[in-house]
């Protein structure tokens, strides 16, 4: 049996976004297939690497190469419902070099590979 650790809304307390935050993360939803550094990410936004770690951090609850993991899953699980894509193009497509880190990212976040995803959505229409 997996483990999975959930924090309480009452206890977790985020801070308000920032605009600063709110640039890095428009910038990630918006091209989440660039192959970001934290350094590119950081000067877009002006702010320093550790400076926007910190700041991202306190106000989304995760770094921002989690979040920009969140946007890549969403975004696979988007294409593997609305396309005949391979999965292989979708992972490609959405900024993954590597297959294997993509279905054990999508694995993690979604509880199920991205070929049983597509499964399983087919068999609910």
């Amino acid at each position: 049996m997996r483990h999975v650790r959930i924090a309480s809304t009452a206890i977790r307390r985020f801070a308000p976004l920032r605009a600063d935050v709110q640039a890095a993360a428009y910038l990630l939803r918006s091209a989440p297939a660039k192959a970001w550094t934290l350094q590119d990410l950081a000067e877009s936004v002006h702010l320093s690497r550790s400076q926007l770690q910190v700041v991202f951090f306190a106000s989304m609850g995760k770094t921002p190469f989690e979040y920009l993991k969140m946007v890549r899953v969403e975004l696979m699980a988007k294409y593997l419902r609305e396309s005949q894509l391979s999965v292989e193009a979708i992972v490609r497509l959405v900024g993954w070099r590597s297959r294997s880190h993509a279905a054990s990212s999508f694995r993690q976040l979604m509880g199920m590979s991205p070929s049983e995803y597509r499964r399983f959505r087919a068999h609910l229409l």
